[in-house]
């Protein structure tokens, strides 16, 4: 039997903007988490070559693969504890 689409979750993913979505998600870094995203994908970069917007995508992506590696847990999976300063 086939399920039920349900439309309105489906028109909420259509409707979804993803950088706008990452925008919130660098605002809500603290100052210390944002320094920490920087070295990171600071060292993602191949050596000797400089940050390009040609290569910042792949760079960007290269970053983000070695986040989701065995062993590195996801942001959901680790312990929050910010606070309530924003």
């Amino acid at each position: 039997m086939v399920s039920p689409v349900n439309l309105r979750k489906f028109q909420e993913q259509l409707d979804r903007n993803c950088l706008d979505e990452i925008a919130l998600l660098l605002l809500a870094l603290t100052y210390g988490e944002m320094i920490e995203l920087a070295n990171a994908i600071w060292k993602a970069q191949p050596e000797g070559s400089a940050i390009t917007q040609d290569n910042l995508p792949s760079l960007l992506h290269r970053w983000s693969k070695s986040r989701s590696a065995p062993g590195n847990p996801r942001p959901s999976d680790s312990a929050d504890d910010r606070g309530s300063a924003a």
